[in-house]
């Protein structure tokens, strides 16, 4: 007997191959399901949305770098505006994948005002402290805080090999 996991990923797989799609959803598709006034649709939304805020909050506990900064606690609502809003405001993004446009929402709506100090901690990731950067030079452009803290190593896979004589 086949594994239950496997016989519904199969049959997941042949009903999604007419569609010409493996079950992804774009911005617009997830964007009208959040603005549907059926139970079904708006759960739905809250589901995916709060599944890509999860998803990226792991990866920032993981890899000690932060996607976005929400002051506090959010609920499932204020993250769904936000998605909602952000493809309102870029109608070119509903054809983008879905989980993109939560991420890029997010990111977009909660950005990181950064200044960097060793002592402060923002959930548990070093280095981040929700302040001002201080005033740039009228002639400058503002510069680009890194969100590492300034003794850590980059991330190994940033790393350049070694040249080889």
């Amino acid at each position: 007997m086949e594994h239950p996991v496997s016989l519904i990923a199969s049959l997941t797989l042949l009903a999604a191959a007419g569609t010409g799609r493996l079950g992804f959803l774009t911005a617009g598709e997830l964007a009208d399901r959040c603005n549907d006034s059926a139970p079904t649709g708006i759960t739905y939304c809250f589901a995916y949305v709060t599944a890509v805020y999860d998803t990226m909050r792991a990866y920032e506990i993981w890899l000690g770098e932060r996607e976005f900064c929400v002051p506090g606690t959010i609920s499932q609502s204020e993250l769904r505006r936000k998605f909602v809003d952000y493809v309102a405001a870029h109608p070119d993004s509903r054809a983008g994948l879905a989980a993109s446009g939560v991420a890029i929402a997010l990111k977009e709506g909660y950005k990181c005002v950064v200044g960097l100090d060793e002592n402060a901690k923002v959930d548990g990731l070093p280095g981040l402290k929700l302040v001002p950067p201080p005033a740039a030079p009228a002639s400058l452009p503002p510069p680009r805080p890194s969100l590492a803290s300034p003794s850590s190593p980059p991330p190994a896979s940033t790393v350049p090999a070694p040249a080889t004589p």
